[in-house]
């Protein structure tokens, strides 16, 4: 796998190139050997989508996926019986799975861009993410979120037969060394026999197909409409107020809304629907929580993906600001010392009950009445 982003990097530079080695290097001593084995499977994911994807049949993204996977999973069995593997490593094994595929999931865009084309990989690239780390509509938890639902991405809660807390209770009747290494063998053998039944009956083919076919469908609309990484880090980086779709409503409930209503965002019956803030933190992974708000005690709790971001706010303007906006350039050109004395005017108005008296007189001769 040519490009992948290590978990403290992805969100800032999404062009780093790294090989597979430096990734699963980082993990530390026997375990790393253990998951050269694991890493190594996914190297040539590139050559796989080139040979095995077929764009009319979107459960080929499965079966390259759960190919590879398998590759990986003999690779690190038949790693686990070596002498210099101790307790420690075995105990932490599911965990360290679960966290590279993460890693995967974060780098193999490029590796699909590559091998079918970024014309005609859309649907490819959602049915592979949601097979590794979940698709909330279809109401599957992905691969990661089986083995241990804090790390997966669709926010569905599982209780796994093979999950991460499973295996170390299952690894609680090994009596010695030998036996704890037997048991995970065993263990990892039995989840790879049973993870494509569980895609099968969690994940249907009709499903894959039409998350495939939604995919394919919006990228030929052209996306012009659609929120993109790049899309969202443009707003996040100019600090601008961002349009988000609320809890439980959907972009079909904006497109309700009258052009004029829109305008308004804060005000009912848009408030209703969506939120605007600016964005305090966004990554790459197109998930659930790409996008995070602070909610009204500034904590990062509002969590959305980029499908919820309806776009810029255009700013909502007070009573008559438009012609004031067009007043104060008119004068500017036309009378420059009078910018000066409505600067001075305007800083009168920042402290009224200092200023009141003065004040009165002005608003007496702008409404028309004689000074006294």
């Amino acid at each position: 796998m040519k490009y992948v982003k290590n978990f403290e990097s992805f969100k800032y530079d999404r062009q780093q190139k790294i090989n597979e080695e430096f990734i699963f290097g980082a993990l530390k001593g026997v375990l790393s050997k253990i998951f050269a084995g694991f890493g190594s499977a996914f190297k040539d994911m590139a050559n796989d989508f080139k040979k095995m994807f077929d764009p009319e049949d979107p459960n080929s993204v499965k079966n390259i996926i759960l190919t590879e996977l398998k590759k990986a999973l003999d690779g690190v069995k038949s790693k686990i019986k070596d002498k210099d593997v101790d307790e420690a490593t075995i105990k932490g094994i599911i965990s360290s799975i679960s966290d590279d595929l993460l890693k995967l999931d974060t780098g193999m865009d490029k590796d699909i861009d590559s091998a079918i084309g970024k014309d005609k990989d859309a649907g490819a690239k959602k049915i592979a993410h949601a097979i590794l780390i979940g698709l909330k509509e279809a109401k599957w938890p992905g691969i990661v979120g089986l083995l241990d639902p804090n790390k997966g991405k669709s926010g569905i809660k599982t209780n796994y037969k093979y999950s991460n807390v499973a295996f170390g209770k299952a690894l609680e009747a090994g009596k010695d060394l030998i036996s704890k290494k037997t048991i995970a063998s065993k263990f990892i053998n039995d989840f790879e026999n049973d993870i494509n039944n569980q895609i099968d009956k969690e994940f249907t083919e009709e499903e894959i197909k039409k998350v495939y076919d939604d995919a394919m469908k919006n990228a030929k609309q052209g996306g012009e409409n659609e929120m993109t990484y790049d899309k969202v880090k443009d707003l996040y980086d100019k600090k601008t107020d961002v349009i988000y779709l609320l809890k439980d409503k959907t972009k079909e409930d904006w497109d309700k809304l009258s052009d004029e209503e829109k305008k308004k965002p804060s005000e009912k019956p848009a408030s209703d629907i969506v939120g605007v803030k600016k964005i305090n933190a966004i990554n790459d992974q197109d998930t659930e929580e790409s996008v995070t708000f602070l909610d009204k005690d500034n904590h990062p709790t509002i969590k959305k993906g980029y499908k919820q971001i309806i776009g810029p706010s255009e700013g909502e303007k007070v009573g008559g600001q438009e012609d004031l906006t067009k007043n104060l350039k008119d004068i500017k050109d036309k009378n420059p010392k009078g910018i000066e004395n409505i600067d001075k005017i305007s800083k009168l108005y920042l402290e009224p009950d200092k200023n009141k008296d003065k004040l009165d007189q002005i608003e007496k001769i702008i409404g028309g009445e004689n000074a006294t």
